[in-house]
């Protein structure tokens, strides 16, 4: 072979790797874009290669990268240079190389997700990227049509350095979290919550919906996982059931505004100090949950109808229901 024609077999070489890497045109397209993996490369890339793997993550160069490194004396290739050098984003190398030796498995969850939430919602879904984050929030919503998955968040409860946080929260920092808290992450987004009387009903209801709408949506039947709960903290709900229901509703709970009930019923703790302390933390989402799931399947509604027609409002419907349960 000539020097000529080397040249152009080392270019095909080049443009065939690049657009494997890349998922065009070559294959199918992973769901997933691993920035996480690839801008540990960067440094080491040809001029002509940066410019592609910018273009390539432009929401998460220009959304994310550039707010942790605001230093407008820097170019974006600086930038994305000292991003990849950073020791709090090098920590979490092992760990995720450990955990996701590939995104296999979420790639093909959130292909199939991916499917049913355009088809269900008719809505455009996001791209998805995965990256690593010095902050606490796990998912990144880039802007109206990408979203990035901290991965460094779901290594598993058993990851050493998430020693110091409580229990509560370490035992849900893994992988069969992640597709959850995309998905609602994306549908608080779409479908913010937009109170009328804003009281726990209402709050309860909303949460409801955007439980109800994931699992549907991923097709995952687990209400355990989904509401952060462990199995054994689903049976004591379930078997608590016309207890918990009874202190909500006979109890006079659902119709207070009170924040400091709102935090003690919906946000993650220990328990719910309303209900027992025998429950698990957030049970208020569980309870509409419940009830969601009953007058969807009663009356037939889809989840973009419950999404975009904002039942919650109808506290009353679910009322009715609940009484006429006794």
């Amino acid at each position: 072979m000539n020097g000529k024609n080397k040249t152009w077999f080392s270019a095909f070489l080049f443009i065939f790797s690049f657009l494997l890497h890349a998922d065009i045109a070559v294959g199918q397209e992973d769901t997933i874009r691993r920035f996480d993996i690839d801008v540990r490369e960067f440094p080491y890339l040809s001029s002509s290669e940066q410019d592609s793997f910018i273009l390539r993550y432009q929401p998460v160069v220009t959304r994310y990268v550039s707010r942790i490194i605001p230093d407008d004396t820097l170019s974006t290739t600086d930038k994305l240079k000292t991003f990849a050098n950073q020791t709090n984003i090098k920590f979490f190398f092992d760990g995720i190389d450990s955990t996701f030796p590939n995104l296999d498995k979420e790639n093909k969850m959130l292909s199939k997700l991916k499917e049913n939430y355009e088809h269900s919602l008719t809505k455009k879904f996001p791209v998805i990227y995965s990256i690593i984050s010095p902050y606490n929030q796990s998912v990144l919503l880039l802007d109206t049509d990408a979203a990035a998955i901290a991965l460094n968040h779901y290594l598993g409860e058993n990851y050493k350095p998430y020693s110091y946080f409580p229990k509560h929260i370490r035992m849900f920092k893994t992988p069969a979290k992640l597709p959850f808290n995309l998905i609602e992450s994306i549908l608080r987004t779409e479908y913010p919550y937009r109170p009328d009387q804003d009281n726990l009903m209402e709050r309860m209801l909303y949460e409801g919906i955007i439980k109800y709408a994931a699992l549907q949506l991923l097709q995952i039947d687990d209400v355990a996982i989904c509401c952060s709960f462990t199995d054994e903290q689903l049976q004591w709900c379930e078997q608590n059931r016309t207890t918990i229901f009874k202190k909500v509703f006979d109890d006079g709970l659902y119709q207070k505004s009170d924040p400091s009930l709102f935090e003690s019923m919906l946000s993650p703790a220990p328990f719910s100090a309303p209900i027992s302390p025998d429950s698990p933390g957030e049970i208020g989402k569980w309870v509409g949950l419940q009830l969601i799931q009953k007058y969807a399947s009663a009356q037939q509604i889809s989840i973009r109808q419950l999404l975009e027609n904002e039942i919650y409002h109808n506290t009353n419907l679910f009322l009715t229901d609940y009484n006429n349960e006794q």
